[in-house]
């Protein structure tokens, strides 16, 4: 059976009681009981291994640290030893073996246990009360004095565990958090230096468990004697401690010899280290774990966002529309790209082509940078307010126009004053009139289209188109030097037809691109109304030109689209118009967009629609003066606007849907009240005179209102301040209820609301106010729906409604558009951007275009009309259902529906659309340059060569060129420009058309053969 082994264990005070001096049954391996308690002597030093420092060279380094520290604990300066007169030591080597470990529990934590010098003194016992002067005192002391720190052995002991005193351990530890502490106050260098040079190591744990110390005035010797019970001769050695003072040597029995003393240390040592092994690996464990799991979480991250940009880059690559290239101006000038845009309406406010060429200006210029120019009319009265007069930015173009002003026509450069500051040339048709005959005259020669006198439309507009020629003409021969020169010119609607035409026949050497963005027999024979779209396979469109006296101008506008390079309309409903009534079918879809106005926060257009929405409130106060019964926070503001077509755009069926709805809210008993505001302009005489008085009347009391507040807020303050209730006749003077009496009797009237804002010219014949008449839209007091015709542009210098376009349809809830001809539809578009609910056609641009790309309308805020496959009873009464709908909506569902409208926005952004037009004009450059993809590759990558691709291609071009096949540079030479004028004058004088210029043609010194030469 084998033996059981003991193990030490450090017990408490109070768990030696006096029971415990009753000698008890111990087991067979032990030989010391409790009975009599023996308190082992300081053991000898043994030597250490090599890393631990020995306990001699602690205490010549550091004696002050650890004895001051065991003094002011009074841990081992109170011991009392006590012994017996006779005791047997048995055979230690049999009970401690030493090849086991006698300490299998981790002593304290290795951070806590650092020893500095402590100035502490306190508690100190005196060590000769404390020492016994003989052997018959260490007899006497009882086991209730036995020494708590002491090590012994118990065999009361039944878990075999190691037990750490509570006192020795609570000790210890309250030191450690002194120490950390004042590490904790001290500079980082000193804490580095002493924590490297006053670690505590495992002879200075041995030296306080076991006692080490200096006893007061006795020495610790260690004296080596031969115990006479030694009947082996196993020389157990005996340690003493001598006492000078008294020259007596006190020997202590020996419970551990030297071998174990060396085993405990060790254990100790391999204790502390691992601890620190354990508290090092746990924190390398924890720094691997952390930068595993962040190395982990990176990567994951990193490949989902890598993921989504694929993703997001393919789908893009797909879709049909993509962003326009950044920045090609400078590649533009490199390239020798020209664009001149063409327009009657550049900086001339006419129709809605104003704003999509003003809107479009900011991409354009910045794709070709100064390499673009607009040429339109000289306008003087906007031209005062838009235009900066000043000298081209390019000579090249300060030497065409220099050449034109030597021959009489006015030309007007500057910069124009928006987003971009483009170029712009303008030409003073009255000017050049005296050469209108001789170029009516060549263009029918030319082109076979005859201008009639009386039409001074298209007369303007032969002078523009000539002019335009002749500006191309020079152009062109100024840029003969140029090694590149690829010149687009972007003609809209017929107005600039002109010179399109003839820019063509002539054979110059541009890319010419016609956009239409509504033809004009189309939109006369919508306002005839025909069942436009459902016969339009069946309109002779030569006789109903004919018909409606229109027939020069729509020859101009078909001789366009056919002369053109590209041919481009703005909607699909237009393409196919275009087909029927052009007999040509558009190249590309040019969709009109808009410059999105981007807000930081999404409630700041909210808030711009309550700042309006109070200028429109401070309106309707005036205008329905005397009228006024109705509440405002219950009132929604629609509104229709546009060129004045009433039938076109749809004016007819809003009237109608307007008292089908009115009719509605009346049988429903609805508090809700519409006000509808008509926006056409039309011939005016002057404001009216009750919708002045209306205004004057409610800024009148406004004021009077304002002055009675001011008056009686001191006094009502004072009152209110005594802790007294105001009554009327302590706030209200008698003075100020006369002023509100007046202003009120003042507010009366008998007759109801105007209609109308302004007097209209021939008002009896007014489509709209007829309309109004008709369905008996009079502003009544039982009416919830009240309607409003301004026949005039809003403008924030109106004394009446003084309200910009853009706070005006901010400030609406809702734009209603039910158009029956709508080409495009820009007012819907701009409702749209500022986040405005609208009310559109599935016959308009912008509603086809709306209807592709959103699977509902109606739940982002726009509501398409069937008006192409229902009949206009259908169609009105689906209207008045859509508007019926929406005044049901409460105040946080209208907000979220705005929101989501506006958030359409970026599908009409100029950089969405713009890519439509970019391709129009890479297509035009391709079909009359083929050479120009080899030009771009070979300046965006010098290395490239076009070898015999590009040969190819210009062999498949022109195939009748002798020098095609051997040209190898992506530059064409002059002279096989020159073969190819050769050739298309051969062409033209073999055709059945012989084409005929006259000096006058040419404007100027440039004759016939000249032009011919230098082009």
């Amino acid at each position: 059976m084998t033996e059981k082994r003991p193990r030490f264990e450090i017990l408490p005070v109070s768990e030696i009681t006096e029971q415990s001096s009753i000698t008890m049954p111990i087991d067979t391996s032990v030989d010391i009981v409790n009975e009599n308690p023996i308190l082992s002597p300081p053991p000898p030093a043994p030597l250490l291994p090599p890393s631990i420092p020995s306990s001699s060279s602690l205490r010549t380094r550091r004696t002050l640290n650890l004895s001051t520290y065991l003094k002011k604990k009074s841990l081992y300066n109170s011991r009392k030893f006590s012994t017996v007169a006779s005791f047997d030591l048995p055979d230690l080597k049999t009970y401690y073996p030493v090849d086991e470990p006698l300490l299998h529990k981790p002593l304290l934590c290795l951070n806590s246990l650092s020893v500095v010098d402590s100035k502490e003194t306190n508690n100190v016992v005196d060590t000769k009360q404390s020492l016994p002067s003989d052997d018959t005192d260490l007899l006497s002391m009882s086991a209730t004095e036995y020494d708590p720190y002491a090590t012994t052995h118990s065999s009361q002991t039944q878990d075999d565990t190691c037990k750490i005193t509570n006192k020795f351990l609570n000790e210890l530890r309250r030191k450690g958090r002194e120490l950390r502490e004042r590490r904790n106050n001290m500079p980082i260098d000193q804490r580095i230096l002493q924590h490297k040079s006053h670690q505590l190591r495992a002879q200075d744990i041995f030296d306080v468990h076991f006692g080490i110390d200096d006893y007061g005035t006795k020495e610790v010797t260690w004296g080596w004697n031969i115990d006479p019970s030694d009947e082996y001769n196993q020389q157990i050695k005996t340690p003493h401690i001598y006492d000078y003072n008294l020259n007596n040597i006190v020997k202590v029995p020996l419970l551990y010899d030297e071998k174990v003393q060396q085993q405990i240390k060790a254990d100790i040592y391999d204790e502390l280290n691992r601890q620190r092994n354990k508290t090092l690996y746990k924190q390398h464990r924890h720094i691997f774990v952390g930068r595993v799991l962040f190395i982990l979480v990176s990567s994951f991250f990193g490949f989902m966002a890598f993921t989504l940009i694929y993703v997001v880059s393919s789908l893009y690559n797909r879709a049909d529309y993509a962003k326009l290239p950044d920045n090609e101006g400078d590649k533009a000038k490199q390239m020798g790209k020209w664009l001149l845009e063409i327009s009657w309406e550049i900086a001339n406010k006419v129709t809605g082509i104003y704003k999509v060429i003003r809107s479009k200006v900011p991409i354009t210029k910045k794709e070709y940078g100064n390499n673009f120019i607009c040429i339109g009319p000289y306008n003087d009265s906007f031209v005062k307010s838009e235009v900066e007069i000043c000298e081209p930015r390019m000579n090249v173009v300060k030497a065409v126009v220099n050449d034109m002003k030597r021959y009489g026509v006015h030309v007007v450069t500057g910069n124009w004053l928006i987003e971009g500051l483009p170029q712009v040339v303008l030409f003073d048709t009255g000017s050049a009139a005296d050469r209108l005959d001789g170029w009516r005259s060549d263009f029918f020669e030319y082109a076979r289209i005859q201008i009639p006198y009386h039409d001074k439309e298209a007369n303007d507009a032969v002078i523009f188109g000539f002019c335009v020629f002749w500006f191309i003409g020079i152009f062109l021969k100024k840029l003969k030097f140029y090694k590149r020169r690829y010149v687009i010119a972007h003609f809209h609607e017929w107005l600039a037809g002109v010179g399109l035409i003839m820019a063509r026949l002539r054979g110059y050497d541009c890319a010419l691109v016609f956009t239409t963005h509504g033809t004009l027999l189309g939109k006369c024979l919508c306002g005839s109304s025909t069942d436009f779209y459902n016969r339009l396979d069946s309109f002779n469109s030569d006789k109903e030109a004919g018909d409606r006296q229109i027939y020069h101008r729509y020859c101009i506008e078909r001789a366009a689209a056919s002369c053109a390079h590209v041919f481009t309309t703005v909607s699909g409903i237009t393409g196919i118009e275009s087909e029927f009534l052009l007999n040509k079918k558009p190249d590309l879809l040019t969709p009109n967009g808009l410059i999105e106005q981007r807000f930081a926060a999404l409630h700041e257009f909210q808030n711009l629609h309550a700042q309006n929405k109070e200028k429109l409130h401070a309106f309707v106060r005036g205008h329905f003066y005397g009228h006024y019964d109705f509440d405002l926070d219950k009132t929604l503001y629609c509104f229709i606007t546009g060129q004045y077509e009433f039938f076109n755009k749809g004016v007819d069926m809003f009237i109608e849907s307007l008292a089908k709805l009115n009719d509605m809210l009346k049988s429903l008993g609805s508090d809700m009240t519409i006000i509808a505001f008509l926006i056409f302009p039309t011939a005016t005489n002057n404001f009216n005179i009750e919708s002045l008085r209306g205004q004057s009347i409610a800024k009148m009391l406004r004021d009077t209102v304002q002055n009675v507040q001011s008056e009686i807020g001191k006094p009502l303050y004072e009152v209110c301040l005594k802790g007294c209730v105001p009554s009327a006749d302590e706030i209200l003077h008698t003075e100020d209820m006369i002023e509100l009496k007046k202003c009120v009797l003042a507010s009366e009237r008998s007759s109801l609301p105007s209609i109308s804002t302004h007097n209209v010219v021939d008002d009896s014949t007014d489509p709209i106010l007829n309309s109004l008449r008709r369905y008996q839209l009079f502003n009544n007091r039982s009416d919830r729906v009240k309607v409003i015709f301004h026949p005039e542009f809003l403008r924030s210098t109106n004394p009446l409604l003084p309200l910009d376009y853009e706070e005006f349809v901010r400030g609406c809830h809702l734009g209603v558009f039910p158009s029956y001809y709508e080409p495009w539809g820009y007012s819907p578009a701009e409702c749209t951007v500022m986040g405005v609910p609208v009310i559109t056609t599935n016959l308009s641009g912008f509603g086809c275009f709306m209807e592709e790309r959103i699977s509902d309308p109606s739940s982002h805020g726009i509501y398409i009309v069937d008006r192409h496959y229902k009949t206009a009873e259908e169609s009105c009464q689906q209207l008045t259902k859509f508007m019926f709908d929406f005044s049901q909506l409460t105040r946080r569902q209208r907000t979220m529906l705005r929101n989501r409208t506006v958030r359409l926005s970026e599908l009409l952004d100029w950089k969405t659309l713009g890519i439509y037009y970019y391709k129009a004009r890479q297509l035009a450059l391709q079909r009359v340059h083929p050479e120009m993809e080899g030009e771009m590759k070979l300046i965006t990558n010098p290395k490239y060569n076009p070898g015999k691709t590009l040969q190819s291609r210009r062999s498949s071009s022109s195939s009748s060129s002798s020098s095609s096949s051997t040209e190898s540079s992506s530059a064409w030479s002059d002279e096989d420009r020159k073969m190819k004028l050769k050739e298309a004058e051969r062409q033209q004088e073999a055709s059945s058309t012989p084409i005929q210029l006259t000096d006058d043609i040419l404007l100027g010194p440039y004759s016939h053969n000249e032009i011919i030469s230098k082009i």
